[in-house]
């Protein structure tokens, strides 16, 4: 039988590690609604916190790699370790698969919306590369409307959020 002390250390730990990606989660929607804003300033900040954010994301892998090792988990999942560790139905073990359960779906959902406004923001970085490409190629092919409303071609003619600095 493990001492339930250890399990409220890696509990407290993980809860940490579920706010920090709630707060992750929070700074990736943030960086798709700059992108979509196109308010440069702000995105170069973002960006510049998301190092940061980076390196903090290191520093909480390590420490979950080593209350993992310290409680013999190995290369379990977080899902994994809490079917194994609370398998038996004791009351404490079903406290405790309750608790941990909630951080495991609080966790879950918390990186999946990560991923998910990551990719968007990905996509929209990639379609306006796309088009500035193609703007700067002049593709004669490409039909538009002009300031007026009349029909022309694109070549030379840039969109007027393309003459924002950068």
């Amino acid at each position: 039988m493990r001492d339930y002390k250890e399990y409220n250390e890696f509990y407290e730990f993980m809860r940490e590690y579920v706010d920090f990606f709630d707060v992750l989660e929070k700074k990736e929607e943030e960086k798709l609604k700059l992108l979509y804003s196109r308010e440069a300033q702000k995105l170069e900040e973002l960006l510049e916190e998301y190092q940061l954010l980076g390196r903090r994301v290191a520093g909480y892998e390590e420490k979950r790699e080593k209350f993992h090792k310290k409680l013999g988990f190995g290369d379990m999942t977080f899902k994994e370790m809490i079917e194994s560790e609370f398998a038996t139905d004791t009351a404490e073990n079903v406290e405790w698969k309750e608790r941990f359960g909630a951080l495991h779906q609080r966790l879950k959902t918390s990186v999946n919306n990560t991923k998910h406004f990551n990719e968007k923001a990905l996509e929209y970085a990639q379609l306006n590369m796309d088009l500035v490409n193609m703007i700067n190629e002049g593709e004669e092919d490409l039909s538009c409307y002009g300031p007026g409303g009349e029909k022309g071609k694109l070549g030379g003619t840039r969109p007027t959020f393309l003459n924002t600095e950068i």
